[in-house]
């Protein structure tokens, strides 16, 4: 018997391929010890969106007037929900994810520790400068900010750099990436502009900056991850048909539409730009659907609801921005909103009974076939959560359209109440977690990769 002899081991999670190796994080001790930081960037994620719907309800008047969207508050709680909220959860989820999808485990230990710490302090420093108008604390949450969203990518590009698989949802993941640096760049530029504006149309670099964060960095990772949690979630006997269409059609438009607002090119030359990104939503909602049709039978209805509610208020996000080219800012503001407090929530909510225990555990039996409490549908609170999200959704909409502080204040309240039930299944899951961890028949993942010969 060898006892240090190692054998990579891939098991698969109803469609998502899991890879183990034994040398990525110098030893398990180091894995396990990774798996507390996408732990911390989701308890992190949750608390700002707890945080950032308090602050909604208080300044509903932030989204109530066109003259008010370049306000502080309004500023503040954009950043709160994209950067607090939406990108902490995403980048939990992708050093889940990633190396499930490109077979090459995560290294840095450190690096990723060091990440999570930095990202946490930069985002409650920069939102708090944008929220109060502390411009000079901005000047210097920027650039940290950039520091830590560059350790984040120097991760990630190392697991591109070693993977081991290619698939065409991969392109989504770069794509992705390609656009959180340009991202961090326009912010930093506009972060260090504020305290003596020394960019003379910094509203341009804003809406460029909005489109590369919302159409190139989050959608195009929500629609690369979702391509293979929608599948694997519902059991899907079918596999996407769109993803090489949708992918071509989709960098094309995040290619375009900053470079067109940056050059101040003609409306209707941003629109049509725009509307390649309406297109590839489009796209990505018939492939949604098709999957879907071909669910296993003894799927949560509330996991294939929420996909398909996601991928329909992704299209009805992407048509108004195409208007919002035209149209003016309004439309604009609820493209942005629709997605923030829309789109991403609701996926989440989608996926949330399966991979919230994996950010807890990511533990799963001697096949790998179960990941810990991914059978619990969430007692009542995932249902009751969706409920509210899609109401809070359309109360935010019609609000945002009409001006009426009162009906964004109603759909901010259906927003904390979502939250508050998301909260409960996270509690519930780490809960049932701690019990289930005492079961022998449980493992760690990483410790299945040591085979003895």
């Amino acid at each position: 018997m060898t006892e240090g002899s190692t054998k990579p081991v891939s098991t698969a999670l109803r469609g998502m391929p899991m890879a183990a190796g034994a040398g990525s994080l110098h030893g398990s001790g180091a894995e396990s010890r990774l798996r507390w930081v996408p732990l911390r960037l989701a308890l992190f994620g949750m608390t700002m969106f707890a945080v950032g719907t308090v602050l909604l309800v208080i300044w509903a008047d932030a989204l109530s007037r066109p003259d008010s969207y370049g306000s502080f508050h309004a500023l503040g709680l954009t950043h709160i929900f994209a950067l607090g909220f939406v990108t902490s959860m995403v980048m939990a989820v992708l050093y889940q994810f990633i190396p499930a999808s490109f077979h090459a485990n995560v290294r840095g230990l450190r690096r990723a520790q060091v990440m999570s710490a930095t990202y946490a302090i930069a985002v409650i420093l920069f939102t708090v400068s944008l929220s109060s108008g502390a411009v000079v604390i901005a000047a210097v949450a920027g650039p940290l900010l950039a520091v830590a969203v560059g350790l984040f990518l120097s991760q990630m590009a190392d697991v591109l750099i070693r993977a081991r698989r290619r698939t065409p949802e991969g392109g989504f993941h770069i794509t992705a990436f390609l656009s959180l640096t340009a991202v961090i760049v326009l912010g930093s530029l506009l972060a260090t502009s504020l305290p003596n504006a020394w960019i003379g149309d910094p509203r341009r670099w804003l809406a460029a900056k909005i489109v590369l964060a919302v159409a190139g960095w989050l959608a195009m990772i929500l629609v690369g991850v979702s391509y293979h949690t929608v599948r694997g979630l519902n059991g899907s006997s079918a596999r996407p048909r769109l993803v090489i269409p949708t992918l071509c059609i989709a960098v094309s438009g995040v290619l375009c539409s900053p470079v067109l607002i940056l050059i101040d090119a003609p409306p209707a030359l941003r629109a049509s730009a725009m509307a390649l990104l309406l297109v590839a939503s489009c796209l990505f909602a018939a492939d949604v659907v098709h999957l879907v049709r071909h669910r296993a039978t003894n799927v949560a209805a509330v996991t294939w609801t929420c996909h398909v509610l996601s991928a329909g208020l992704l299209v009805v996000s992407a048509a108004e921005g195409v208007i919002g080219m035209t149209s003016g800012v309004v439309w604009a503001a609820m493209a942005v909103c629709g997605f923030l407090l829309g789109v991403a929530p609701m996926a989440i909510l989608g996926n949330g009974n399966r991979i919230i225990p994996v950010l807890i555990g990511n533990r799963y039996d001697g096949r790998g076939r179960h990941p810990l409490s991914a059978g619990r549908l969430g007692g009542f609170t995932m249902p009751a959560a969706m409920a509210m999200l899609g109401l809070s959704w359309a109360s935010l909409q019609v609000g945002i359209g009409e001006g009426d502080v009162a009906v964004i204040r109603a759909g901010a309240l259906l927003l904390a109440a979502t939250a508050a039930c998301l909260g409960t299944t996270v509690v519930r899951q780490a809960l049932a977690a701690r019990r289930e961890a005492r079961n022998p028949r449980w493992t760690l993942g990483s410790d299945s990769t040591r085979l003895e010969v």
